[in-house]
């Protein structure tokens, strides 16, 4: 026996679905902008579990899609601050992140550099993560599978990518005097502190793309005029490790884990600064 429901009114006339408006489809933008806000906010605050909230909004705007209901997606600019990904990098690829000591924190926006656009296509295909064996997430798929495994619900099978680099003992860090030590692979016993694993932040700086793209096309999908000027005005990013690139062909490559030495201080164009 099939089952349905139907809503009929007083005189039993069926009634038809209610289509949605155009008002009300802009009133649910403000409202999942003004979540992406209060997640990224609560993130930056430390509470780095908000990346999967962040994930299920960042789902809604530009996959489910919000934007393109609204035929926002198709024609607005998206901020792009992804470091280029290359095939022949045997190290772990964190294109939207940097990694200073302890920490993988997101870019934000880089000093002194005017900012950059990409089209929907380009920017959502662009690979963002590597595991340094050829697993890759472009931003759609890295939106898509933290939504669907660990933001809407928590799914027992993981993509072998996403377990990867989501897996904090695949990589780690040890200090030798002035010099940091970072492996990335099966965690060396030698290293003996963990280095947070980089799909949270590199989620915390998708929002930021997101948010920034909205604020420069459409500033009207956001409540408050002062949000618009913070993520209008540029916020520069923390100083550390990026684009760090090791070629498949060299032999520091053949034996894992793969390990990369730099020095806690480094002089840079500002003067000498420090991993930590």
């Amino acid at each position: 026996m099939r089952w349905t429901l139907e809503r009929r009114d007083g005189w039993g006339a069926r009634l038809e679905p209610h289509r949605v408006t155009k008002e009300e489809l802009e009133s649910e933008l403000r409202d999942q902008v003004g979540f992406l806000l209060s997640s990224a906010s609560a993130y930056d605050g430390g509470e780095t579990a908000e990346a999967k909230r962040l994930a299920l909004h960042l789902r809604i705007l530009l996959l489910d899609s919000l934007l393109d209901k609204l035929h926002i997606r198709s024609r607005m600019p998206f901020y792009e601050t992804a470091h280029p990904y290359s095939p022949d990098n045997a190290l772990p690829h964190y294109g939207l992140v940097v990694i200073r000591y302890a920490d993988v924190l997101p870019v934000f926006d880089t000093k002194g550099e005017q900012r950059k656009f990409a089209t929907w296509g380009e920017w959502s295909q662009q690979v963002v993560l590597s595991d340094g064996s050829g697993g890759t997430l472009t931003r759609r798929e890295l939106v898509k599978t933290t939504a669907d495994k660990r933001g809407a619900h928590v799914d027992i099978n993981l993509p072998p990518i996403f377990a990867h680099l989501t897996n904090s003992s695949k990589a780690a860090y040890s200090q030798d005097q002035d010099l940091l030590v970072f492996s990335f692979g099966e965690r060396d016993r030698a290293a003996d502190q963990l280095l947070p694993e980089p799909v949270a932040p590199s989620l915390r700086q998708l929002a930021h793309e997101v948010l920034v793209s909205l604020a420069s096309f459409r500033p009207d999908a956001f409540q408050r005029q002062d949000s618009v000027s913070a993520l209008l005005a540029q916020r520069h990013p923390p100083f550390g490790l990026r684009g760090v690139f090791m070629s498949r062909d060299s032999a520091l490559a053949q034996d894992g884990p793969l390990k990369l030495a730099v020095h806690r201080s480094l002089r840079t164009a500002d003067g000498t600064q420090t991993l930590g």
